[in-house]
């Protein structure tokens, strides 16, 4: 089973975003950085602040077609700094969607953790203090520390995560975000992106495919046979 890491190239890239609600609906209101080289109008736009994607009817309805993580669509309005025949500095919007995932709906993709197999790491000046046993055991830590009178200097580190056999082989992307910053697709999201062509995706398997975005908080992932 292959799976791949999701990235977004930052040419079109979000420097400011917030919903709005106006009667029962809600709007993301965004704003592009300003710069040719990161206010490309492509077909999802970079971002380091939701926890979704604003993206094109064209992205909309191949992401509709794949099987994801509870979301809901919001409507959203980018707009982007332009120069009127070249020369008169303007502001343009533009119509498109967001896409907001449900972070509920994690907790499902963290019971398919098999933690004995896996090597995620409870750590102390960074170094390794305790192997984690379990999802809870994180949450008990965590509590238990925050009430010492002087907490301790501890974090958690994953190191490689290995899925149990009950994991849904149909999902098509996976996000657990307290052991990983990856995003996890399948290789039916990864061919779907490629044959529409949507612009500016970048896929990696490995840390030698996309250097320059895989960070240590990218563990390696395995599946149990």
């Amino acid at each position: 089973m292959t799976y791949y890491t999701f990235h977004l190239n930052d040419s079109g890239a979000l420097e400011y975003e917030t919903e709005v609600e106006k009667g029962n609906s809600k709007t993301l209101i965004c704003e592009m950085y300003n710069g040719d080289e990161f206010n490309k109008l492509n077909d999802i736009l970079f971002s380091t602040h939701r926890n979704g994607y604003v993206l094109n009817d064209k992205a909309l309805n191949v992401f509709k077609d794949l099987n994801l993580p509870k979301y809901s669509i919001l409507s959203a309005l980018v707009k982007r700094k332009e120069k009127l025949l070249n020369i008169i500095p303007i502001t343009k919007t533009y119509k498109y969607n967001y896409l907001k995932f449900d972070k509920k709906d994690y907790n499902r993709f963290y019971e398919w953790i098999d933690f004995d197999k896996s090597d995620i790491w409870v750590t102390k000046s960074k170094k390794d203090f305790k192997k984690l046993e379990s999802h809870q055991e994180r949450f008990d830590f965590v509590a238990k520390n925050s009430k010492l009178k002087y907490p301790e200097g501890y974090s958690f580190v994953s190191k490689k995560i290995v899925f149990k056999n009950i994991f849904d082989k149909d999902i098509d992307m996976v996000r657990i975000p307290l052991y990983s910053s990856g995003i996890y697709i399948s290789e039916r999201f990864f061919n779907t992106i490629k044959s529409n062509k949507l612009s500016d995706v970048l896929f990696a398997k490995s840390k030698a495919d996309i250097g320059k975005v895989w960070k240590p908080y990218f563990p390696i992932v395995e599946f149990s046979k």
